[in-house]
């Protein structure tokens, strides 16, 4: 005797007589009434029937447990590539340097990048060290001992965006410790040199800042990056703790 499910009408699924399931047929009924062959079911439907259990007695528990297997590893393909697909088209953020110590990995000496603060605004970011007592510091020695801030000369820069030169209209700096163990001696200063330009940025553009006469850096140190609106800024600094859903969000610049 051959039935129709009513379970799931869009993959019909061919229901064996009980008689059929037996290896041999010892009733009256099923001598009178010989089971009609049936094909196999479907992968699919297979395994709607091991995990729905509507015919227990038609799979064996050693099919089911293929079947679950193989439906396991098709959905691990599934979501792996998925969150391939999610990976590849989504636009991830520029990689911050190690410098910028987001990774708790401390820079060493020598370290170095370029930020865009600002469509005008630019920061060279170095990591220098001194010697003990009064020499002073090993590089980039823009203060002297009265504390007075010595700029170079803008012709010591050359700014380029996207291959064409950018004019800088001003120089800042900035020095602060960023590493002094107790009982090691392993100074390690951060200084940041801020350019100003006559004119912005605008986003996916290359800047890059050399240093012509190799004064400041050795010709080896390359400044330059791409500002993406992804990018890292040192200069945002919002709050460490969260922002509440319903009030305003703030940050601080600067």
């Amino acid at each position: 005797m051959v039935k129709r499910l009513r379970y799931f009408p869009a993959f019909p699924v061919t229901q064996v007589d009980i008689c059929g399931l037996a290896s041999h047929c010892s009733s009256a009924r099923c001598r009178r009434f010989p089971p009609v062959p049936t094909a196999r079911p479907d992968f699919f439907s297979s395994t709607l029937l091991c995990e729905n259990s509507v015919l227990p007695g038609l799979a064996s528990n050693r099919d089911c447990s293929a079947q679950r297997e193989i439906l396991s590893e098709k959905r691990a393909i599934f979501a792996l590539t998925t969150l391939a697909l999610a990976l590849v088209l989504t636009p991830a953020p520029a990689r911050a340097s190690e410098i910028d110590y987001l990774n708790l990995a401390l820079p060493l000496v020598g370290d170095h990048t370029l930020h865009v603060l600002a469509p005008t605004t630019l920061e060279l970011k170095r990591i220098n060290s001194k010697p003990p007592g009064a020499a002073p510091v090993d590089s980039w020695n823009f203060v002297d001992v009265n504390g007075t801030f010595q700029a170079p000369a803008f012709s010591q820069f050359a700014v380029t965006v996207d291959g064409m030169p950018a004019t800088i209209t001003g120089i800042g700096f900035k020095r602060r410790p960023f590493y002094a163990p107790l009982f090691v001696r392993d100074l390690r200063i951060e200084n940041s040199l801020y350019l100003q330009l006559a004119t912005p940025v605008a986003d996916g553009q290359v800047v890059t800042v050399t240093n012509p006469g190799a004064l400041l850096w050795p010709a080896t140190e390359i400044y330059s990056v791409v500002t993406t609106p992804l990018r890292y800024s040192p200069a945002i600094h919002v709050n460490q703790e969260g922002y509440v859903p319903g009030l305003p969000k703030k940050a601080m610049i600067g």
